[in-house]
């Protein structure tokens, strides 16, 4: 009998019959159906090198991240200095330290959309023991069936690289694929990363075009200024004996140049032009691409700002940047990274250690005030201040999980005992002669009381 097959089996098998594989190309991702005017990542990367405002913005989010401290932990959070992942940190390939090596891959992933790691494992052993990042303009992803197929029906079967002419075919295994969200649900679109560059294309151009023409401006526009004579008795003999001086061996400047000199003892006065409407144009056209472009990175633009703001101004605009942008992305990138490298190591992660980056101690301590004047006042346990604060980590040592009062801080589920009756008539004193073990008892309580 022949074997039943499921409809969706049956329809991929009608399909793509031969199950052939298809590469998609990262220059021309919609097939020969495309848009030709798309950027491709040829194009992105010659923008990063000749816009300086798009370089500037890459090379400052790069280095941010690339800088921010890591530790290596455990499954369960608590910290693991000796992991073996540390030695890939120290040493991740034979010619780039860490940092190099993560700045490298958000200066393709920021303005690109996609970045990959590629990671190398040695016979026999199941741990990626050096990490390369991708040249992302030259590799392609390689689908498994037709890509005119829909996403559910398709999978990555591999990574194609083109180095020198040459195509070296990677494993999908061994490939780590960090991108941006794309819409393209057709033609392999849906395993590319969109760039946040493309819809800021017409700024990048904008941007282009302004220092084209202030260059051009620059070189026809004539005198800068011109210089005026403020002096009422000029005295030609005594300029005279002047320019000879500077014309002897012993004088200043250029031998060759020194007859071209203008001296005089006269007083001048320089007068700058002001700039024309053209000029004052451009520059408010290119303080307001380079804002746009910064708020496609989610980012307050007065962080690079030159004039009309203040130091505490570009301090909290820095903040905002790392709580907001940088903070969930590099946490993110570090669990699925973790998740890439996991199963040769034990499941141990790499993560971002945020007590040491010096932006957010400010906050981390108003938090701790915060939290204090919290449990004093009832509102929260300390066990739940210290997960807000340290997360996983609290669960190592925990805090006690009841209220506390700020007086004695006695948990509010103890009894206290009422006051003594101002009017009631006094028992008999004890005997000071007789000690009992309840006594003992009582001094010991209301010792640990004060």
């Amino acid at each position: 009998m022949a074997e039943k097959r499921s409809f969706l089996s049956r329809f991929v098998k009608k399909a793509a019959q031969n199950f052939y594989v298809t590469v998609v190309s990262p220059n021309n991702r919609n097939g020969f159906y495309g848009n030709v005017s798309e950027l491709s990542d040829a194009q992105l990367i010659s923008n990063f090198e000749t816009v300086p405002d798009m370089f500037l913005i890459t090379d400052y989010l790069a280095s941010k991240i690339a800088n921010i401290p890591i530790k290596t932990v455990r499954k369960n959070g608590k910290d693991n200095p000796g992991s073996e992942l540390n030695r890939l940190i120290e040493n991740p390939n034979s010619y780039q330290s860490w940092n190099e090596l993560i700045k490298l891959f958000f200066a393709y992933y920021e303005p690109l959309g996609n970045a990959y790691f590629y990671g190398i494992k040695p016979d026999g052993i199941d741990q990626v023991t050096k990490l390369y990042c991708l040249p992302v303009e030259k590799t392609q992803i390689v689908l498994l069936q037709d890509k005119t197929l829909p996403a559910w029906m398709n999978e990555v079967a591999g990574y194609q690289v083109t180095i020198g002419g040459k195509i070296y075919n990677l494993s999908s295994e061994m490939v780590f694929h960090e991108r941006y969200i794309s819409l393209r649900y057709d033609n392999g679109g849906w395993v590319y990363g969109i760039s946040k560059y493309i819809p800021g294309d017409k700024i990048n151009r904008e941007l282009k075009a302004i220092h084209d023409a202030k260059t051009s401006i620059i070189e026809q526009r004539g005198a800068l200024g011109f210089i005026t004579n403020e002096s009422e008795n000029p005295d030609p003999e005594q300029s005279k004996q002047v320019k000879e001086k500077l014309k002897s061996s012993t004088g200043y400047g250029v031998l060759g140049d020194q007859d071209k000199f203008i001296v005089t003892t006269e007083k001048l006065r320089w007068q700058q032009m002001a700039l024309g409407v053209a000029e004052l144009q451009l520059i408010e056209n290119a303080k307001y691409s380079f804002a746009k472009l910064c708020q496609l990175n989610g980012f307050d633009p007065v962080i690079f700002s030159t004039e009309g703001s203040t130091f505490a101004n570009k301090q909290e605009a820095v903040k905002e940047l790392i709580l907001k942008v940088i903070k969930p992305k590099v946490d993110n990138f570090y669990k699925n990274l973790s998740i890439f490298l996991g199963s040769g190591y034990n499941g141990d992660q790499i993560v971002p250690d945020w007590s040491k980056v010096e932006e957010l101690q400010d906050d981390r301590k108003l938090l701790t005030d915060l939290l204090t004047r919290q449990i004093e006042t009832s509102i929260i346990t300390p066990y739940k201040a210290a997960k807000t604060l340290y997360g996983d980590e609290a669960d190592e040592n925990p805090a006690p999980d009841f209220y506390f009062r700020k007086t004695s801080l006695v948990p509010t589920e103890t009894e206290i005992p009422e006051a003594p009756d101002p009017n009631a008539i006094p028992g008999p004193l004890p005997d000071p002669n007789i000690v009992n073990a309840d006594m003992i008892q009582q001094m010991i309580d209301e010792n640990n009381g004060n």
